[in-house]
C-alpha cells in the first residue's frame, strides 16, 4: 500500500476516520485505484499511551 499512497494521506484517513474498519475499506479501495494490485492487505492497530506503565 505505501508503495502507492503516501504516508501523509494514510495518516490523515487515520486521523479522520474513527472506525477501524471504515478506513481501511477505504486505504484498500484507494490504493488500487491509485494503481496498486489487487491484493493489498491492510492492518491498523489501537495503540494507546500507558503512562509508562509497561516495561
Amino acid at each position: 500500500m505505501t508503495a502507492v499512497i503516501a504516508d501523509d494521506f494514510i495518516h490523515g484517513v487515520l486521523k479522520t476516520i474513527a472506525d477501524p474498519d471504515e478506513a481501511i475499506k477505504q486505504l484498500v479501495v484507494f490504493a488500487i485505484l491509485s494503481g496498486g494490485p489487487d491484493n493489498i492487505t491492510a492492518v491498523v492497530v489501537n495503540v494507546e499511551d500507558d503512562g509508562g506503565e509497561a516495561t
